[in-house]
């Protein structure tokens, strides 16, 4: 449970999806994640590789295409950026458009064809630090933990030509590293630099809890917990981290409380009852967690999935 809670926290919560670089994080108290636009990336150097000298066309496209991306229209975005690289396939800003047609293959869940790709647009353009950064978001959620964290490390070591959203990221996807490695100390100092940055990024302080967990300091772990809860008391993963937590540490009542709260705000989240369901047998409750088990199969769980714990309730 708690490395598909890491997972979401990882690629929903601070960039918003699975990839990495084509948000922008506004690092002010109260800020917002909003989608990259053309125009933040005329602002950058890295757009100076789209001069003037192009045609109309070709940066008519890449603005077509940015801006689909960043609605969500994946099919669309392909087919833009498709089309300039055949109207300009020797063009240097090619290397923005590689960028998104490997973000695009992230975003559909195809990681390993992304993987591929950034492989062959880094080979070609090694220091190019948005593509190793989404590698290493990437390479996280294949499992490849130790390259993700070498990648992550790789930029963060070109200090002096990142910008603070990108350090923010870089380091947050290092210490979704560490922690998959069960390297917990180098996980909380990183993740504590992710704070001093964002001081309201609520996957890094799951992650913090989390690590307090596995350093043998619970306490710790559930005082964060609540006190990021006081804060949000409607943010699903917060409350999914705790609840899993007090599982773990045989909290069962404090436990259901928590999913009964999970399926207040989700009630449609088939795997919540599951969970619940499994607090509901620790408490003795076999009735109230047969009514889970046979609700999250009704909202599409597969009943083989489920067996084991419709055993118990027999």
């Amino acid at each position: 449970m708690f490395q598909r809670l890491l997972f979401f926290c990882l690629f929903l919560l601070p960039t918003l999806c699975p990839v990495t670089a084509q948000t922008v994080i506004d690092l002010q108290q109260g800020g917002r994640v909003r989608a990259k636009t053309i125009d933040d990336y005329k602002a950058e150097r890295r757009m100076a590789e789209i001069e003037l000298r192009d045609s109309a066309d070709y940066v008519a496209l890449l603005h077509s295409g940015i801006t689909a991306f960043a609605t969500d229209s994946l099919e669309a975005a392909e087919r833009y950026f498709k089309k300039a690289m055949r109207l300009r396939p020797s063009n240097a800003g090619n290397r923005v458009v590689r960028y998104y047609l490997a973000s695009i293959e992230a975003a559909r869940g195809h990681l390993k064809q992304a993987d591929q790709q950034l492989a062959d647009l880094l080979r070609d353009f090694p220091d190019y630090l948005d593509a190793r950064l989404l590698r290493a978001g990437v390479r996280l959620q294949l499992g490849r933990h130790a390259e993700a964290l070498d990648d992550a490390k790789t930029v963060l070591a070109a200090d002096d030509h990142i910008s603070l959203p990108m350090r923010s990221q870089a380091l947050f996807v290092s210490s979704g590293a560490c922690y998959s490695l069960r390297r917990y100390a180098e996980c909380r100092d990183a993740v504590q630099q992710v704070l001093r940055l964002q001081p309201d990024h609520v996957g890094a302080r799951i992650l913090e809890a989390m690590t307090y967990y596995y350093m043998q300091q619970p306490a710790e772990a559930i005082n964060r917990l609540n006190l990021l809860i006081s804060a949000h008391p409607a943010d699903v993963d917060a409350l999914q981290a705790r609840a899993g937590l007090y599982h773990e540490l045989q909290h069962f009542s404090l436990a259901r409380a928590d999913y009964d709260s999970l399926i207040s705000l989700r009630p449609a989240d088939a795997s919540l009852y599951v969970e619940r369901a499994r607090v509901l047998l620790s408490l003795g409750e076999k009735t109230a967690a047969r009514r889970d088990l046979d609700k999250a199969v009704s909202l599409g769980m597969p009943t083989g999935m489920v067996q084991p714990l419709l055993m118990l309730t027999k």
